[in-house]
């Protein structure tokens, strides 16, 4: 067994060969499982291992680097150091993880999900702060979605009828600005926004709380089937069984805002997910709207976000607004507190 810290014996490092791996290496590869993904992937298979600490390590390089230095005693806990030395280890630490890796990877290519590394990853994610930057993504659809500046219609999960005709009016006019569409595939104002997208045969990106195979909430999961099939994207940063948390969605959030370039909230509230998401928004220097039906008079705790509009009185200033944050360069401000 591995012993922890300065009693660490480093173990062989060896990388697989072709017979280990079988035919098809290139088709790993071309769906983003090269040989150091595979050994995240059976890391990620250890019931001891937490998303915090694939997260510490950075990912697949970061993994890569680790083994390499034979330096996992000193950041890993004793409980994941344990379930590591349980591995068969006479070939090599490093094959024995990509062997597990390997049967995730084929399971995740059967239902189409590649994985990106931070080389893959669109510049507006590459420029976030060094925290909160994801190290991966797995992604099922039309990945290269990633690189095209979007806007993100977000809100709450128990919408009104005002706020379903409000989302489905953002819809289409940001449709006419030819961009695609981010939200989170919640119940309420994420649905209406994805239906409404395939509806007016738009892009949409589905940000998921939740791994890919552990979709949340189950009952989208045709919608979730149609995106990825109809010219869509679905991602995650969860590992693709993970089920969903209080803390996943929130931390979820952060990619919504910075994917865009611009986060329009359609009903909401003050205290709320969608109020995370537009905090992350001003924190990368994201314009972030919210809106409301002209003639109803707005709730106490609805929620108001840096621009404020009366719909659809103010439809060119709407269109206007959010035509100017495309043309606008992606900046960072510091650090907001709650």
């Amino acid at each position: 067994m591995i012993q922890q810290a300065t009693e660490f014996e480093p173990m062989t490092v060896k990388r697989p060969t072709q017979k280990l791996i079988g035919q098809g290496v290139q088709e790993l590869e071309r769906w983003g499982y090269s040989r150091d993904v595979l050994a995240f992937l059976g890391l990620g298979t250890l019931d001891a291992i937490t998303f915090a600490a694939l997260r510490d390590i950075g990912g697949p390089t970061g993994l890569n680097t680790l083994l390499d230095r034979h330096d996992l005693g000193a950041r890993f806990s004793p409980r994941v150091l344990a379930a590591l030395g349980k591995l068969p280890s006479r070939a090599g630490l490093a094959v024995a993880l990509q062997k597990k890796g390997l049967s995730v990877a084929r399971s995740l290519m059967r239902h189409k999900i590649r994985f990106l590394t931070e080389v893959d990853l669109p510049m507006s994610l590459r420029l976030l702060p060094a925290a909160l930057q994801p190290s991966w993504l797995f992604a099922r659809g039309d990945h290269r979605l990633l690189h095209r500046q979007s806007i993100a219609v977000v809100g709450t999960r128990h919408c009104t009828p005002h706020g379903e005709f409000l989302t489905k009016y953002v819809v289409g006019a940001v449709g006419v600005l030819d961009v695609p569409i981010v939200s989170g595939l919640a119940y309420g104002i994420d649905t209406i926004a994805h239906q409404w997208c395939l509806e007016l045969g738009l892009p949409t990106i589905s940000v998921l709380g939740s791994g890919l195979l552990a979709l949340y909430p189950r009952e989208n999961q045709e919608l979730a089937d149609r995106i990825a099939t109809r010219g869509g994207l679905l991602v995650s940063e969860y590992f693709p069984t993970q089920p969903p948390t209080a803390g996943s969605f929130v931390w979820r959030n952060r990619l919504q805002a910075a994917f865009a370039r611009a986060v329009v909230a359609t009903e909401w509230k003050k205290s709320s997910g969608t109020a995370h998401t537009i905090r992350f928004a001003r924190q990368f220097e994201r314009l972030n709207v919210s809106v409301h039906l002209s003639g109803v008079r707005q709730k106490p705790d609805a929620g108001v976000a840096q621009v404020d509009l009366i719909l659809p009185r103010e439809h060119d200033r709407l269109m206007q607004t959010l035509s100017g944050s495309l043309r606008k360069p992606m900046l960072l401000g510091p650090p907001i507190s709650d």
